[in-house]
């Protein structure tokens, strides 16, 4: 169709960050997208070349103070069926451990918030996610570690 449009935007990555501890990592952060304060996942933008796994661990360290020890990709997702718009690349971390402060170096406010899976999974907190990636990921996310 010639008069069909899309939409081009920068692929980003996501992580289900799990300390050793058993604790999610969580940022609550206001999205504008969503107009509002959401929990969130660390994350960011993969630039063009960058392999999404080291963005993520790039981003997690960034956003949080956190090394990851152990990743395990969950796939790469379009994040619009139409218009195609970008891709998710979902990960879950495991073992990761307290390294430095965060240095986001972004304009939002972020809070670090260490959250059970339990606490996670509650429809309240589903709630406050207010993006379906991050829904999707936390589901996937708990899904794989159940297989193991």
């Amino acid at each position: 169709m010639p008069d069909y449009y899309t939409a081009t935007m920068g692929d980003y990555a996501l992580v289900y960050a799990v300390t050793r501890e058993g604790k999610v990592l969580v940022l609550r952060q206001y999205k504008h997208g969503c107009r509002r304060v959401c929990l969130t996942f660390p994350g960011g933008y993969v630039a063009p070349g960058e392999d999404p796994a080291a963005a993520v661990e790039r981003e997690l360290l960034e956003e949080t103070g956190y090394r990851l020890e152990t990743l395990t990709p969950l796939g790469s997702f379009v994040a619009n069926a139409n218009q195609g718009c970008n891709t998710a690349h979902l990960f879950r971390a495991d073992g990761c451990r307290y390294e430095r402060p965060a240095e986001s170096g972004d304009l939002e406010e972020m809070q670090l918030v260490q959250m059970s899976p339990e606490e996670l999974s509650t429809s309240a907190a589903i709630a406050d996610m207010a993006v379906l990636g991050y829904v999707g990921l936390a589901l996937l996310a708990e899904r794989v570690a159940r297989r193991t």
